[in-house]
């Protein structure tokens, strides 16, 4: 596989991981923006609530890894270097 091909490859990979992550917290938020109002009126209600926080705080956990795989894909593509996070042109 050509170097251009892998690096498309793995830009893909860092895109969609970060969109994938940014979708899940969207629609946490949703719900829990929807289930605040039904706290009083249904019990169960509030239990989404805590799931979703639950849910979210799992995936704020993970974030830490996916970074750090992240930017190891970006080091070894040359765009970060020496410490450097910022994108050279």
């Amino acid at each position: 596989m050509s170097e251009a091909k892998k690096i498309q490859q793995d830009l893909h990979a860092l895109v969609t991981t970060f969109s994938y992550i940014m979708t899940i917290v969207t629609v946490v938020q949703g719900i829990v923006k929807a289930v605040k109002p039904l706290e009083n009126k249904i019990p169960e209600a509030r239990d989404l609530e805590v799931f979703s926080y639950e849910y979210l705080a799992k995936i704020t956990n993970l974030l830490p890894g996916i970074i750090q795989r992240e930017i190891k894909i970006l080091e070894n593509i040359g765009v970060a270097r020496n410490g450097d996070r910022s994108c050279k042109n």
